[in-house]
């Protein structure tokens, strides 16, 4: 099974998903009102794509990033700069 990697840019007012396969291609994206607003609808993205997708690690960027559990954490500034 191909492995994938997920972004979560939890902002202010929404919240963005991203997978990527192992070679960088974007397999699915997904918004939700951030999940301080609707904290359900955050739990069934997260399991829709973990359901659908082999996630090998996580990252999170963003206004609520300390709020979600992910491998790691990044900055906006240090996202963008990376391309993410």
């Amino acid at each position: 099974m191909k492995e994938h990697f997920l972004g979560i840019d939890i902002g202010s007012s929404y919240t963005k998903f991203v997978a990527t396969d192992d070679e960088g291609a974007i397999v699915h994206t997904d918004i939700i009102p951030t999940l301080s607003r609707r904290r359900e609808l955050y739990e069934e993205a997260l399991i829709k794509i973990k359901n659908q997708f082999n996630i090998r690690r996580t990252c999170a960027t963003g206004y609520g990033r300390r709020n979600v559990q992910s491998d790691t954490q990044r900055t906006e500034l240090i996202s963008a700069a990376a391309g993410a």
